[in-house]
């Protein structure tokens, strides 16, 4: 008896853990969305490209034709520069 108490007091741990991780990754989805969304307004509604240089990481790839490759050069891509 006292190991099926047990493992059902385990099984409501993982369930209630597992419960708290996933709630921890819709929270950080909705912040990267609302932070994301807020680059590309400024990117496209006020031609400010100087954010993406907070936002793109040194090793972004754009997978478009031709490939963007490098920070530098996606932050050229979107202000319609020379690569």
């Amino acid at each position: 008896m006292k190991k099926l108490v047990s493992m059902a007091f385990m099984l409501t741990l993982v369930l209630f853990s597992s419960f708290a991780v996933q709630a921890q990754k819709t929270d950080q989805a909705s912040k990267n969305i609302k932070f994301y969304g807020h680059v590309w307004d400024v990117v496209v509604n006020e031609g400010r490209v100087n954010i993406l240089d907070t936002a793109f990481a040194e090793n972004l790839i754009l997978r478009t034709t031709p490939e963007v490759v490098g920070k530098a050069n996606g932050i050229a891509y979107y202000s319609n520069q020379k690569m």
